[in-house]
C-alpha cells in the first residue's frame, strides 16, 4: 500500500543507501545490482559473479529511476570523501554517531568532519506514515551548539533549516518508506 517506486524483490534505495554507500564501509556490489539487473543463474552457477548482464534491464523505467538514484548516492559520497572515506586506524575512532529518531525503524545515523555533518535517517516501517523527527547530535559530531547552522536536503539542496542549535535542533521531516533522506547540517 506504500507507495515505492521499485517493483518487489527489487533491490532497493534503502539497501544501497544505509547499508553501502553512506555506512562508514567500501560499498561493494556486482555489476548490474544498481539496476537490478535479473538474476538468471542455474543451480549449478549460484555464485552472483557468475550472473550474465542483462544491459536491456537498464532500459526499464524502474530499474533507470533506481540507476539514476544510486548515481546521486554516489555522487553525494564523492562530494564529501573527508567524511565517506575516513577510516581510522582503530575503528572505535569513526566518525559516525547515533541520531535520535521517532517514526522510524532503523536507526538513523550521522557520519561528520570539519563543521560538516550528513545525516541519513531511514524508513523502513511498513506501519508509518513516513513523518519522523530527529534530534541533530551537534555534540557528537564535534560542533560547537554556539554557532549559526545551515541543514539542506544533500540530493536537492534545497534548504530544510537554519539558525543557532536550539531553533533547528529538532527538525521533522518526511521520509518516504524504503528509502531515506540524507541532511547536510553545516556550521557557518
Amino acid at each position: 500500500s506504500h507507495d515505492n517506486k521499485y517493483p518487489v524483490g527489487c533491490a532497493n534505495r534503502l539497501a544501497f543507501g544505509y547499508q553501502m554507500i553512506y555506512s562508514p564501509f567500501i560499498p561493494l556490489w556486482y555489476i548490474g545490482e544498481e539496476w537490478n539487473n535479473p538474476l538468471k543463474l542455474s543451480v549449478e552457477d549460484s555464485v552472483l559473479y557468475f550472473n550474465q548482464i542483462d544491459w536491456q534491464a537498464l532500459l526499464i523505467p524502474e530499474n533507470r529511476a533506481l540507476y539514476e538514484d544510486i548515481k546521486t548516492m554516489i555522487r553525494i559520497r564523492r562530494q564529501y570523501p573527508e567524511i565517506f572515506a575516513y577510516y581510522p586506524d582503530e575503528f572505535i575512532n569513526t566518525n559516525i554517531c547515533k541520531v535520535c529518531a521517532t517514526g522510524g525503524s532503523l536507526q538513523a545515523y550521522a557520519r561528520y568532519m570539519n563543521n560538516i555533518a550528513m545525516l541519513i535517517i531511514p524508513n523502513n516501517n511498513a506501519s508509518g506514515d513516513g513523518n519522523i523527527t530527529i534530534s541533530i547530535p551537534f555534540a557528537a559530531c564535534g560542533m560547537d551548539t554556539k554557532k549559526h547552522f545551515t541543514i539542506t536536503d544533500a540530493v536537492s539542496g534545497a534548504l530544510i533549516a537554519e539558525g543557532n542549535a536550539e531553533k533547528v535542533e529538532e527538525i521533522a521531516l518526511f521520509v518516504p518508506f524504503m528509502d531515506q533522506r540524507v541532511l547536510k547540517v553545516k556550521v557557518n
